[in-house]
């Protein structure tokens, strides 16, 4: 993460991975929710939330369509679809840490982003670029 954007949302008493506001008083830089995901990353066994927390922390903490904020939701979608395919080309990537080790590895590409497991299975399920969301948007 940034430096000056953490020492911002430090000042905003934000949290430093969501960047939702923390509540008064609270004197932790994370929230609960981000410590809870943060401690499930440190226990043993918990790698593979250690490079969803990189790409997190890279992409976002929240759906680019819907906003929805819990980690355990998320999930790394294409912003034009084809996930599958692309998947099907790298050929090693058969287990999700393998995924998420190759978003790292290949400086997070941009063809990638933040959604939640909805709105990413709704861009699959209508064969498109769109969440169902946005189609909603435009009657």
């Amino acid at each position: 993460m940034d430096k000056e954007l953490k020492k911002q949302l430090k000042a905003e008493h934000r949290c430093i991975h969501c960047q939702r506001p923390l509540p008064e008083g609270y004197d932790q830089e994370s929230c609960k929710r981000c410590k809870r995901i943060l401690k499930r990353a440190a226990r043993d066994g918990g790698w593979r939330w250690k490079l969803f927390v990189e790409i997190l922390d890279h992409y976002s903490w929240k759906c680019v369509c819907c906003g929805e904020a819990i980690p355990e939701f998320l999930t790394v979608g294409h912003k034009l679809g084809g996930g599958n395919l692309q998947r099907e080309e790298i050929r090693n990537v058969k287990k999700i840490h393998e995924w998420y080790r190759w978003i790292i590895d290949n400086n997070f590409p941009d063809n990638l982003q933040m959604e939640c497991y909805n709105c990413n299975l709704g861009k699959e399920r209508i064969g498109g670029e769109r969440c169902p969301h946005e189609l909603e948007d435009d009657n």
